[in-house]
């Protein structure tokens, strides 16, 4: 779907084009592997990349902002997510 009513939580914006958007892990790919990712069945690996918990629509500056970095490094910029953001984490990092 190409058009469309999106909000990118991390920044409060609301888009109606999918492109103003990317897709970011709520514990990022790199943060998992480097805390027992890399131990897990191939399988495994492929249902936390695309458990639908763990991934938000964005803004592209918010995705690259965060990186590969947990919420002791990183929060959303806007203010009023960012309990949810760690509660989302925490729930999605428990597969860990």
């Amino acid at each position: 779907m190409a058009h469309g009513r999106w909000a990118a939580p991390h920044t409060g914006q609301v888009t109606t084009e999918a492109r103003d958007l990317e897709i970011d892990h709520v514990v990022p790919l790199h943060y998992a592997w480097m805390h027992g990712a890399d131990r897990w069945p191939a399988a495994k690996r492929k249902r936390f990349a695309f458990d639908p918990a763990n991934i938000l629509p964005v803004t592209p500056s918010a995705n690259r902002s965060k990186g590969s970095r947990g919420p002791l490094d990183w929060l959303p910029p806007d203010r009023s997510f960012c309990c949810l953001y760690v509660l989302r984490f925490r729930r999605v990092a428990e597969q860990l």
